[in-house]
């Protein structure tokens, strides 16, 4: 019985640490955007029926950042999209990358954006502590229209989540296993 128990708490922690060494090499970051959020960091009011989503990558081993937003509904054309940083959801901040140039999306009022840049270990590490948002500027709100925090998506706290508790009724049977 003992043995068993051994083997599935090394087990768990293997499987703890394939998650935590894969983890730590691509990180996948999906969220939404819209004037709410703008409007909050701005402390203003926004009105505008613009929303939009986000898909980032990050690769911690290269520092190459990669994205995907959509966006519908912005009041005036896209003039400009940026990464900015470090803030929280109530704080705007400057430009850490530029997400130039917009393809098909420049001038448009719904549309998708996706490209990638190779960033420092700074900026990966405010990435990774949640302290930067997207924001799409427009002609009629050239500070920002829509805004997303870029947080993780939710599977990978679902997984996190997951493993720890996995791994807590390993320990706690094999504490009961011996103390019988």
């Amino acid at each position: 019985m003992k043995y068993h128990l051994r083997i599935a708490a090394l087990s768990c922690a293997a499987l703890w640490a394939f998650a935590c060494v894969t983890s730590a090499q691509l990180v996948t970051f999906q969220f939404d955007l819209d004037a709410d959020q703008a409007a909050l960091g701005q402390g203003t009011t926004i009105e505008s029926d613009g929303t939009g989503s986000g898909f980032v990558t990050l690769d911690t081993g290269t520092g190459e950042l990669t994205w995907e937003v959509s966006f519908q509904d912005l009041t005036t054309p896209l003039g400009s999209a940026h990464f900015h940083g470090p803030a929280d959801p109530e704080n705007t901040e400057g430009v850490v990358v530029n997400m130039a140039p917009l393809g098909d999306a420049d001038g448009e009022t719904s549309g998708f954006l996706e490209g990638s840049a190779f960033i420092d270990s700074d900026i990966q590490t405010m990435i990774l502590d949640h302290m930067t948002y997207i924001n799409l500027h427009t002609e009629e709100f050239p500070v920002g229209e829509i805004r997303g925090q870029v947080i993780p998506e939710p599977r990978t706290y679902a997984l996190i989540f997951g493993l720890v508790t996995l791994t807590g009724v390993v320990l706690w049977r094999y504490r009961r296993s011996r103390q019988a």
